[in-house]
């Protein structure tokens, strides 16, 4: 999974790198999650669909608290630290896609929790691609990284095209 905590109205950053994270297994009524980017510096939480609260993704990362500004440090995105990717569970097994892009990611803004949401018709704030997936680096727009983006994204493919991902 991929998401990209700005709205379409604050456009200029859509690399889709700010959480990045892996379903990794899914047993015993808890879903295991491999984080392995944070290139959003806002708070930002990743939960099942039945918990109240997620994980704080840069608390996984060691980073307890945000800056003074109320901002963290960016992780794996070639613009702040590297740091080996991290594990944490989440609530709920999510195997299929269907179940996996219920995992609520949320973000801290305007002193409100907010959800990252794909809705058809408007612009995704999170999308579900495989773990062959590559980070876009920061600042990147994923639609200049690869081309294929927009194609995908709007909806114009088909099930052979292998997207997730192009360019080998």
């Amino acid at each position: 999974m991929i998401a990209e905590d700005l709205s379409a109205s604050e456009a200029g950053d859509f690399d889709f790198n700010d959480v990045v994270f892996d379903v990794v297994k899914a047993e015993n009524g808890k879903t295991t999650l491999k984080l392995i980017c944070a290139g959003g510096v806002l708070p930002l939480r990743v939960r099942g669909a039945n918990e109240a609260e997620g994980q704080e993704i840069h608390g996984l990362f060691g980073e307890a608290t945000p800056n003074e500004k109320g901002k963290y440090k960016m992780y794996n995105t070639g613009a702040g630290p590297d740091k080996d990717p991290v594990e944490f569970t989440v609530e709920g097994e999510y195997t299929t896609p269907e179940q996996i892009q219920n995992i609520i990611i949320e973000v801290f803004k305007e002193n409100n929790w907010m959800e990252l949401k794909a809705e058809k018709g408007v612009a995704a704030c999170k999308i579900l691609v495989d773990d062959r997936f590559p980070i876009v680096p920061e600042r990147h727009s994923i639609a200049n990284q690869f081309g294929n983006f927009t194609t995908y994204v709007q909806g114009n493919w088909k099930e052979n095209d292998d997207f997730w991902w192009i360019q080998k």
